[in-house]
């Protein structure tokens, strides 16, 4: 398998239902959390569409709210960089 390197992974923006603490963090493979409102907002970049789903099941094991999920260009990404790639497992 050819992994691909961090700047070609795709950033993306997961709303959802509810307010998580920091402590999720880990659970979703240590990508940014942050709460905004009533809403928590997950940011990272994806290796692929798989690595995005794998996410989103796990949103949806957890019983929460799907709000939106946004696909990020580069530019609009830099103020999420510290967040890690999700890779396929």
């Amino acid at each position: 398998m050819n992994k691909k390197n961090f700047t070609e992974y795709q950033p993306y923006r997961i709303v959802v239902k509810g307010r998580l603490n920091k402590n999720w963090r880990d659970w979703f493979g240590g990508i940014n959390l942050e709460v905004e409102g009533d809403n928590s907002v997950i940011t990272g970049r994806f290796a692929d569409q798989a690595a995005l789903h794998g996410t989103l099941n796990k949103i949806r094991d957890l019983n929460l709210e799907l709000l939106k999920v946004e696909k990020l260009n580069t530019l609009n990404h830099r103020e999420h960089r510290e967040g890690t790639e999700i890779s396929e497992k």
